[in-house]
Order: structure tokens, then sequence, then C-alpha cells
């Protein structure tokens, strides 16, 4: 299981750009540019808090556990 930060859904549902995000939180916008772009290997409880304040959210708003999508074998014959 992978987690996506959903920043830009959270942004577009309030009408609220990246960069004001960014002035609101105090978070610099290269670390929300890496959130939003899957950069990042972890998020700090104090920039997840940040996040949810602005949005007035939970956790569970901003993180989406995603699934990764299984390649499995073809069954063509021939193969």
């Amino acid at each position: 299981m992978k987690l996506k930060v959903q920043i830009d859904r959270l942004c577009s549902a309030n009408d609220i750009k990246p960069y004001r995000l960014a002035k609101d939180t105090g978070l610099s916008h290269s670390l929300l540019w890496k959130l939003r772009h899957g950069k990042t290997k972890g998020i700090k409880f104090e920039v997840l808090e940040k996040i949810c304040e602005a949005f007035e959210c939970e956790p569970n708003d901003v993180l989406l556990r995603v699934k990764p999508i299984k390649r499995g074998r073809s069954t063509r014959k021939g193969r």
C-alpha cells in the first residue's frame, strides 16, 4: 500500500491555490510541491496538523491509501 497526499484535491475543493496554502500554513513551497507530487518518503505530524488546520479537516481527508496495480502474467497462448 502507498499513501498519497491529497493537497491538490483539497485546494480545488476549497478554492485555495497552493501558494496561498504555503502562506497560510507557514510551510515552504518546496515542501508542499514535494508532498503534492509524491516526492517524499514521509510527512511529519506537525506538517499534517498545519494542513488539517488550514482546511479544517481530519488527517484521513489529507491522506489517501492507494493499492498498487498488480500486473499479472498474460494468459494468452504462445507466451
